[in-house]
């Protein structure tokens, strides 16, 4: 340690120490701390000395998370130290990556406190704690890979390689995010500063500077109990000064440092005189001692491994299928033998155009930077030897047409091309889910968190086999790399691209893009800044779009007075040629101001989208208006009738549209009929199927173009089209939701609710109708994301509203039904069992008092009825009531169907009872049958299937042998890479199977010397219960995996 100054003299009651961040300013530079701090310390009470830690950890191409941790082992030693040299209350200061290295040292003390008396007496030495802007990120890991990708780009003394962010990314996962979970888990004594910036940092760039708030509130949150939060207005480079513009300390800062400094030294006092209780009674012990491992040993022996049930056959309802080998589970998981669908040409239905012309440079210049070498593709390519090359320029001048022609000419050159529109996130998400499906990766209509899908296609992308080979280790079978290429049409919103971009391996990239600062998405990127052709170029194109025979000067002159654009020549051309016009008659009219201006004014199709869309017009008009604008150019069409419109020609459009609301009106309500008439709808009993998900795959893009149009305070709709508007907004987000993705659904519902609220007043059928399927979809959306209050407001306004509806119309009917289920979920939620069970059983009388009702459609209610009566004891009746929910399931649908994941949710409910009544081997068996119901009808990754996860995963730790444990450790593996693609909203699940797995682990391990990684899960799970019952705190030791099954909601126990 250095002294870097020393306020009152040597003989000081408070020693600070700051560490410093990574490239950040040192120290030395910190205002408060050095030219403002003799005139702010003497108002004290208490004297004080200020240090630094020199950790001599660079932002260079040598930087890794590794030399965090190390520097936090170095800081450790260093306090350790100068507490044994003396006796004096320490607050610890830590600026950006330093908190990491703090985070490190106090995690390593902690352990340390629980082995050795004299490392407890250091820890109550601590009386404060200061993170000034220190990402945290346990609840945000994809954020904080963003920001600290971000912090690492600006804060660099050179330009990092790819292999550099490549090393980054791996360390934030196994260093960063260790270190803050591991410090998340415990809970330390002290109080704790959590500062973070409100002013963006601006990123250094030679082309366009970029603009970001690195460490937020969401990302610097500890959720620590002991914590305060203060935003300052100030970046992330001057937020460590601690002084505001007028170079005056931050009155919130120096006010909580004037109270902790002046209480330090009897508050540390008071510990030491408490010193030898609290050894004993302590909130957090370490669990690194013999003692400690008794703390597992006894949390995990709550539920006893039992004995083997051999008792099957006398069971009555025994099913027969029951087997301990998990290798058809498995394989569904990660197939044994996967062989990819190759070669794969997803082009999104374009057309190639056959009027392409010229751009043979650029051709050889994308060959140069995209083609695959000749060489043979092994599997071994090193991370950093992706290809991407950019194509950039202004709005015209071919950019799409050059890549079309590209992957058109070169398809032969590569196993897969996958055409993705990167101008919306919404797009990208969609068309990656479109290349796993294409690809064979996920099966096609199977409901994948798109998040998860993702992650899946960049894995392959990292590792293209033709054949994945998960079984066989070996280099020589399966190993066989495809070569590839990924169009990312459109790219205009570079900041949307860095997730994307996050591929290791070989693979080539072509990125079409007006935005300058594109290159800056991944800096190895090569790029090519397109020119509008020259004078000749532009007549030789004019000339044969106009099939003339010679080119003319009139041509030359046309041509020159469009600027060389492509897009404005071929535009042109189509006019020449359906007016039979000459070029010199052309050029007349190209001259003349009133001419010109007429010859702009196209008719151009209001889609906004390149997807499949129809005018609502009858058909001759339809087709005309289609031969004009097909003979203009301004649209194209392919083999399969499918139409698209380039961007220019629709930003023109909605230009003239602007400020004429009753045009903009009819436009908007015109692109909302279109979307409306195409969404597959289908019956309300039978929303879960999942055939309609590639249709709905293809107009999702088109919903989110009317979300963000949809501007009712300018533009005038009428009340048709506002419910047409919450119709299309209510499916989508239904449909969403059943495919995983509730983050994206709910602002969808949402806008459907408000669009709905305004109209209900006037009590029309069909918006009190709409209105309680947006109910609907938000409770569900509620229920999915651990929302109790939200879930208990939909709910009963949705059943409230059906009433009212079902007593307007005088009888009941099956959205009543679901009314009452959903309801009687949310009293499921808040743990009024008998309210629930009264609501499942009004649901089910009225289910089978409809007509047209059939046999198996009621699976949820059953499912529900029978989860209550066992949470309520009455295992007997939820037998009874589960069994019959299955006999009628079968009936209807058929033995083992799969058609929705609902014969699943009876399965997974029955398994429960047979657990609770004794009955292992017939409960494993439905929880099997379980199991393949959900990986059949929603797929592999979605949390239904990883609720099931867990089950199995509790029945290997029940039989307890080797087997059965690494199966167990299986299938919490799984469940928690399922879970981590939201874990904000699935944080009861994670913790729920963070302390299995550590069970696991414990069970596994027979060395009781070496129990580190059982210790961090427990760790990590105690803190996650902690947070999630602050109210009703327990002693590690006494926690069982009772008290973690309380968290879940209760149709996933």
């Amino acid at each position: 340690m250095q002294e870097v100054g020393d306020t009152h003299g040597t003989e000081c009651d408070v020693r600070v120490i700051l560490v410093p961040g990574v490239g950040t300013p040192p120290a030395a530079e910190w205002d408060l701390f050095s030219d403002l701090w003799d005139t702010v310390t003497p108002s004290f009470s208490a004297c004080t000395d200020v240090s630094f830690f020199g950790h001599g950890v660079l932002a260079d191409q040598k930087f890794t998370f590794q030399q965090l941790v190390e520097a936090g082992n170095q800081l450790h030693d260093k306090v350790v130290k100068l507490c044994e040299a003396e006796r004096r209350p320490l607050i610890l200061v830590a600026h950006s990556l330093g908190g990491a290295i703090l985070k490190q040292a106090l995690c390593i003390l902690n352990v340390r406190a629980g082995q050795f008396q004299e490392y407890q007496y250091i820890l109550n030495l601590i009386a404060g704690v200061i993170f000034i802007s220190c990402p945290h990120g346990t609840e945000s890991p994809k954020l904080l890979e963003e920001n600290c990708l971000f912090l690492f780009r600006q804060y660099s003394s050179e330009r990092p390689t790819n292999q550099t962010l490549a090393t980054i990314k791996a360390g934030l996962e196994g260093h960063m995010l260790g270190i803050s979970r591991r410090f998340g888990g415990v809970r330390f004594g002290f109080d704790i500063l959590t500062l973070y910036e409100t002013r963006p940092t601006t990123r250094k760039s030679l082309v366009r500077s970029k603009r970001k708030i690195i460490v937020d509130k969401a990302l610097a949150a500890l959720h620590a109990r002991r914590e305060r939060e203060i935003g300052l207005d100030a970046d992330h480079t001057e937020i460590c000064k601690l002084v505001g513009k007028n170079k005056a300390p931050f009155t919130g800062v120096l006010e909580w440092l004037r109270s902790m400094i002046d209480a330090a030294p009897s508050k540390v006092e008071e510990r030491f005189q408490a010193h030898d209780a609290r050894l004993s009674q302590s909130l957090t012990p370490s669990l690194r001692t013999q003692a400690s491992i008794e703390v597992l040993r006894k949390a995990f022996s709550k539920v006893s491994v039992g004995e083997e049930d051999d008792s099957k056959a006398a069971h009555k309802g025994s099913l027969g299928g029951f087997s301990k080998d998990m290798s058809t589970i498995f394989e569904k998981f990660s197939p044994t033998s996967l062989t990819v669908k190759l070669p794969c040409f997803m082009l999104d239905k374009y057309a190639r155009n056959k009027d392409f012309f010229g751009r043979q440079e650029i051709m050889e210049l994308i060959d140069e930077s995209l083609l695959p070498n000749n060489e043979s593709v092994s599997s071994s390519a090193e991370p950093g030897s992706l290809s991407i090359l950019a194509l950039r320029g202004m709005p015209g001048l071919g950019k799409t047409e050059i890549a079309l022609e590209y992957v058109f000419t070169r398809r032969d050159k590569f196993d897969a091309i996958f055409w993705v529109c990167a101008d919306k996130d919404a797009t990208l998400e969609s068309d990656f889910c479109r290349i796993a499906a294409t690809l064979g990766l996920k099966e096609e209509g199977t409901h994948q968190n798109p998040v998860i899908t993702k992650e899946t296609v960049k894995n392959w992308l990292s590792s293209p086999r033709r054949v994945i080979d998960n079984a066989d280790d070996t280099e020589t079978y399966g190993m066989d790399e495809a070569t590839w290429l990924l169009v990312l049409d459109n790219a205009d919103q570079p900041d949307l691209l860095h997730d994307y971009l996050q591929i290791y391996g070989r693979g080539s990239i072509l990125i079409t893009s007006r935005d300058p600062s594109v290159k800056e998405c991944y800096p190895p990127m090569k790029e090519i800044e397109l020119e509008p052709f020259s004078d000749q170029e532009a007549a030789e194109f004019l000339q044969s779009l106009t099939r003339k025979s010679v080119t003319t000067e009139d041509d030359r002159q046309i041509s020159h007075y469009l600027g060389g654009l492509p897009l404005a020549i071929a535009q042109m051309a189509g006019v020449i040629r359906k007016q039979l016009l000459s070029m010199s008659e052309f050029r007349e009219r190209l001259e003349d101001p009133e001419e010109r201006s007429e010859l702009y004014d196209l008719f151009v199709t209001k889609d906004a989208n390149k997807r499949t869309l129809l005018l609502p017009m009858k058909k001759g008009e339809y087709h005309g208006a289609r031969a004009q604008l097909l003979h203009s150019s301004i649209i194209r069409r392919n083999e399969e009738n499918d139409l698209w419109i380039h961007r220019v020609p629709q930003q023109v459009v909605r230009s003239t549209l602007e400020g004429d609301r009753s045009r903009q009106a009819k436009a908007y309500h015109f692109a909302v009929r279109v979307v409306q008439s195409a969404w597959p709808v289908v019956a309300f009993e039978n929303r879960h199927t999942k055939d309609r998900s590639p249709i709905c795959e293809r107009l999702f893009p088109h919903v989110i173009t009317l979300k963000e149009c949809y501007d009712p305070a300018n533009m005038e709709i009428d009340g048709g089209t506002e419910h047409d508007l919450a119709c299309v907004f209510q499916e989508a987000s239904w449909w969403l939701y059943e495919r995983g993705n509730l983050v994206r659904a709910r602002p969808i519902a949402e806008l459907a609710l408000s669009i709905c609220k305004k109209h209900v007043s006037s009590d029309e059928p069909r918006w009190l109708d709409r209105l309680s399927l947006v109910y609907d979809v938000l409770g569900r959306i509620a229920n999915g994301t651990n929302k109790p209050r939200d879930s208990m407001a939909f709910n009963s306004e949705l059943l409230v509203l059906r009433k009212r509806i079902a007593e307007k119309a005088g009888q009941q009917d099956f959205p009543l039904a679901y009314a009452h289920n959903q309801a009687g979920c949310a009293w499921m939620i808040a743990k009024d069992y008998q309210q629930g069970c009264t609501l499942f059983t009004e649901a089910l009388r009225i289910w089978h008092s409809m007509p047209a009702y059939r046999k198996g459609i009621a699976s949820m209610e059953y499912a529900n009825l029978g989860l209550s009566y066992w949470l309520l004891g009455n295992l007997d009746k939820a037998s009874e009531v589960l069994e019959e929910g299955l006999r009628e399931r079968e009936e209807g649908f058929g033995k083992n169907d799969a058609e929705s994941f609902r014969p699943g949710r009876i399965l997974h409910a029955l398994g429960n009872v047979r657990a609770s009544q004794g009955r292992y081997q017939e409960s494993e068996d439905f929880h099997q049958r379980a199991m393949r119901t959900y990986q059949a009808a929603v797929g592999p990754k979605y949390h239904r299937t990883a609720d099931m996860c867990h089950k199995l995963a509790q029945h290997c730790v029940r039989r307890g042998d080797r087997k059965s444990l690494d199966d167990a450790k299986k299938f919490l593996d799984q469940a928690l890479s399922i879970w981590a693609a939201n874990p904000e909203a699935h944080k009861p699940e994670i913790a729920r199977s963070t302390f299995l797995k550590a069970k696991v682990l414990f069970l596994q391990n027979s060395d009781e010397a070496v129990h580190v990684d059982e210790i961090s899960l427990f760790e990590t799970a105690v803190g996650m219960i902690g947070d999630l019952t602050p109210s009703s705190p327990k002693e590690p030791k006494d926690l069982s995996e009772a008290d973690f099954d309380d968290l879940v909601t209760f149709w996933s126990r």
